[in-house]
Formats: C-alpha cells, sequence, structure tokens
C-alpha cells in the first residue's frame, strides 16, 4: 500500500473536473466516523449551491458564525447516498485517486 500526505489529498480533492473528458471527478475516501467506526465512502468534494439560503445561526452581517476550515471539517458529497457529508480532515486514513483501484494511506 503505498502513501500520500494530508495536503496532496485536499489537493486532489479541489480538482472536481477533468479537462480533457469534462467528466466530474470522485474519489474514494476511508476515515473514522465520529461513533469510532471505520467507513468508505465515494465521493466528491461538495460544490453549495449560491441559491441556496443560508444554513444554522449568523452574525450580525448575516454570515454563517460556523467555518468549516476553521474547525478541521470538510464537506464531501456521498456519490452513494447523494448526501453531504461532513468528515473531519484529522481522521481521513485512506485515499483513492481518481480512475484507480489502488488505496493509499493518508499521512498527516
Amino acid at each position: 500500500m503505498g502513501v500520500i500526505d494530508i495536503g496532496t489529498v485536499l489537493a486532489k480533492f479541489d480538482d472536481t473536473v477533468d479537462e480533457h473528458s469534462q467528466a466530474v471527478k470522485s474519489y474514494g475516501v476511508q476515515f473514522i466516523t465520529s461513533d469510532g467506526r471505520f467507513r468508505t465512502m465515494k465521493a466528491r468534494k461538495n460544490v453549495k449551491s449560491p441559491s441556496t439560503p443560508l444554513q444554522g445561526l449568523t452574525d450580525e452581517r448575516g454570515r454563517v458564525m460556523y467555518n468549516l476550515k476553521r474547525n478541521g471539517v470538510m464537506l464531501l458529497q456521498d456519490l452513494d447516498l447523494s448526501e453531504p457529508r461532513s468528515v473531519k480532515v484529522a481522521m481521513i486514513c485512506g485515499f483513492k485517486d481518481f480512475n484507480t483501484d489502488t488505496w493509499l494511506r493518508v499521512k498527516h
């Protein structure tokens, strides 16, 4: 099993579209959930629609007070369930790149 660092994993999730085929890139990710279970998910980075209203607590300017990046959380779209999932970056332990079958161990 190969090794990949977490910075490279996060950079790969930012690459959302294959420029040659115009296909949306999806990746495999393995992580430990908040209740301690090991989970494997086929996912892509979730892109929120600009027409979606703000949810959650807001400050006096109307900005949402919960900051995903500051809390170490990444919003992913689970492609098997078609639902968004928030994943703690520190809990990611495996990664499978676009169009590959090889799992890589994530080094933090």
